[in-house]
């Protein structure tokens, strides 16, 4: 019986790029049992955190949080669908 491995999610994927949860503490001015529950919890990066992250981890902030910098409908598109994305 072997363990699963824990999710990937942009939070964990972003501190094994820094190296560690306490270089990613450092990185964001938190403290490491802080990113240690929010990777528990959600694995999600926080918002005032993204540009900081994705500069210092080459990972680009549509990857880190697609739902702020995710593809957005262009306006023509929208209109075609009738104001559905």
């Amino acid at each position: 019986m072997g363990s699963m491995a824990p999710p990937e999610t942009p939070l964990r994927r972003a501190v094994r790029a820094v190296g560690s949860q306490s270089a990613y503490a450092r990185l964001v001015g938190k403290h490491q049992s802080t990113i240690n529950e929010r990777l528990r919890k959600d694995g999600e990066i926080r918002d005032d955190e993204v540009l900081l992250v994705a500069t210092a981890t080459g990972i680009p902030k549509k990857e880190l949080r697609p739902d702020l910098f995710g593809d957005v409908p262009r306006e023509a598109d929208t209109l075609k669908t009738g104001g559905r994305a």
